[in-house]
């Protein structure tokens, strides 16, 4: 059996999207990627090439048995400007494990990233996994930060999940409990003239150019100030996965925070499809993109956890708005703030992946594992869920 490897041919969707669907459904969980959103995450965002994607194909069948994603971002790190790359959808066919082929991809993917003058390059790992122990650690990926997943359940999941139907009163208590709590922060937050406007893209209300102008921009500050390294999304990126989006269902909710009819902050979430395939069904997601409020303009810190957990209450009324039988919320193991705000809710908790990172250019970057370090994964489609205050 030989195996050819080449970069991305037009067509070449089709197989990728099956291969994704292969391999990270082994569980029988997970996210379905179509041959549009592999064309819309990757070779139709702004700046994507071929080159990006890295194929293993069999000689002699000519099918796509892996590949390896690498989208080339510009990552600001200790305040400089380096080209990265983000490393994305390593898969491999089953039946072609244990033949060597995502590390000749691998090695492939870093050649190419060196091509394009790449210092850094950034993933996101189980750290529990075969692909980080056997595969990243080898290469030099070192762990920067972990990240902590949250879960709200909210009742539409009775719908989805019958047989937890015995858990339906601590259900209804909690949503009885999430509203007096909201309405107890309102009125308290009123006071201060604090307000909130949720914005759903089902209500065909478009967000005005300069409101959402302000939100990227926004989001920038905020990285800068709080992040050792961040990509500064750009006017074309933020248009592209947060205003052109592929379906209706992937732009987002803003949940947009107001003081004295200034805006302070905002959250996003978007509603995807998560699909539990061997019960054969699926459940709609609330997954949390961004979390961002102004920290420098709280005078002290209680207020600001009084905000921020307003913020959140808003956010998980707004996912049972959409109807979303659960949101989720991915955060930094950094942001002590919000994963305490989230822990005092009772929210469902596990641990998510871990952010690895490998300098690709010794002589130009210090090292990674100086603490204190703040980073966050490229992954505009994503969002940026490396979520703070």
């Amino acid at each position: 059996m030989g195996i050819e490897y080449r970069t991305y041919n037009s067509g070449d969707e089709e197989e990728l999207a099956q291969l994704f669907n292969i391999c990270f459904h082994d569980s029988g969980t997970g996210f379905l990627r179509t041959p549009k959103s592999i064309l819309w995450r990757y070779l139709n965002r702004p700046g994507g090439k071929p080159e990006e994607i890295q194929i293993a194909v069999d000689s002699e069948n000519k099918k796509i048995v892996g590949s390896i994603s690498c989208p080339i971002e510009n990552l600001i790190f200790n305040n400089e400007p380096f080209k990265a790359g983000s490393i994305n959808d390593v898969a491999v066919l089953p039946n072609y494990r244990g033949m060597g082929i995502a590390k000749k991809l691998l090695q492939r993917t870093i050649d190419f990233m060196k091509s394009e003058n790449c210092k850094i390059s950034s993933l996101i790992a189980d750290p529990k996994g075969h692909a980080r122990s056997h595969i990243y650690l080898p290469y030099g990926w070192q762990d920067i930060v972990k990240i902590e997943v949250w879960v709200k359940l909210n009742l539409l999941i009775l719908r989805y999940f019958p047989v937890i139907f015995p858990l339906a009163p601590a259900l209804l208590f909690n949503r009885l409990k999430h509203k007096l709590s909201l309405k107890k922060l309102e009125r308290k937050l009123l006071k201060l003239n604090f307000k909130v406007k949720i914005i759903h893209p089902e209500n065909n209300i478009p967000i005005p150019k300069e409101e959402s102008e302000i939100y990227r921009c926004m989001l920038n500050d905020n990285s800068k100030k709080y992040f050792n390294g961040f990509v500064e999304i750009l006017k074309d990126d933020w248009e592209h996965f947060r205003e052109n989006t592929l379906l209706t269902s992937l732009a987002p909710t803003y949940v947009v925070l107001y003081k004295n009819q200034e805006i302070i902050g905002f959250s996003t979430f978007t509603r995807q499809w998560f699909y539990l395939e061997k019960i054969g069904f699926r459940i709609p997601l609330a997954i949390t993109r961004e979390f961002i409020i102004d920290r420098r303009l709280f005078s002290n810190s209680n207020e600001f956890i009084l905000t921020s957990s307003f913020l959140v209450e808003k956010t998980i009324e707004a996912s049972n708005n959409r109807n979303c039988s659960a949101l989720l919320f991915s955060v930094s193991a950094q942001n002590k703030i919000l994963n305490s705000i989230l822990r005092s809710k009772r929210l469902l908790h596990h641990s998510g992946g871990v952010l690895m990172y490998k300098n690709l250019d010794l002589s130009s970057i210090k090292s990674f594992s100086a603490p204190p370090f703040n980073s966050k994964p490229i992954q505009h489609d994503m969002g940026e869920i490396w979520l703070y205050p």
